[in-house]
């Protein structure tokens, strides 16, 4: 699990002072390449070497509103890896009370610049050895909370 803290900017919010749902995909965005970069493989390494990681799918869940200037913290987990896709967990909280306040979840492939898969376990052994391990860790992360 990484978690990654930020503040509501004031131009996030409508005219109701409430953040705009776009700003959620963007944030977890942040998150990930965040978390991309921990891991030793941030979004500028893989581009570098020819390898882009598309969202293919995304679901949120909006449970809470948000407004200027909380600060959130969100928690990014690795979920299912296969090789070729790739799923992230996210839990959006209000940083003052612990409150769950949006829920994510991406799916992505990776592909080089003409956009034909790309085999990572195959082409990038060290990547693949990493987002398994991480993938193994939360899989058992969550085996034990339940």
């Amino acid at each position: 699990m990484f978690k990654y803290r930020r503040r509501v900017k004031y131009y996030e919010t409508d005219m109701m002072s409430i953040t705009h749902h776009s700003n959620y995909l963007r944030w977890i965005e942040e998150a990930r390449m965040e978390y991309f970069r921990a891991l030793g493989w941030g979004y500028e390494k893989l581009e570098q070497d020819g390898v882009i990681c598309p969202v293919v799918e995304v679901n949120c869940r909006y449970l809470q509103t948000t407004t200027f200037p909380e600060e959130v913290e969100i928690e990014v987990t690795l979920g299912k890896f296969n090789g070729a896709r790739l799923v992230c967990e996210y839990e959006v909280k209000r940083v003052s009370n612990g409150e769950v306040v949006h829920r994510a979840h991406t799916e992505h492939c990776f592909v080089d610049g003409e956009g034909k898969i790309v085999n990572i376990k195959r082409q990038y052994p060290e990547m693949h050895k990493v987002l398994v391990e991480e993938s193994k860790k939360n899989i058992q992360r969550e085996a034990v909370s339940e």
